[in-house]
């Protein structure tokens, strides 16, 4: 049962940082899909939300593994 709430809450903070996260992407992604448009430089567009997904999934997974970590902790 705990171990349940913990991970709704887990959920509901991830949901919550990606939702900020998104936001901020969504500006970086439109800034350089203008700078991309100017130099029409595609390539460096794709080359730039590739390294953004990752970016993306990297952190979602460092979330992850820290809130573990710290259930992990509180449990025993």
């Amino acid at each position: 049962m705990m171990m349940m709430v913990v991970l709704f809450f887990v959920v509901m903070v991830v949901m919550m940082l990606m939702l900020m996260w998104l936001r901020f992407l969504l500006f970086l992604l439109i800034l350089v899909s203008l700078h991309g448009v100017l130099k029409a430089g595609s390539l460096v567009m794709m080359m730039m939300m590739i390294v953004v997904m990752i970016m993306m999934v990297v952190i979602m997974i460092m979330i992850m593994m820290r809130s573990l970590r710290s259930a992990k902790r509180r449990e025993g």
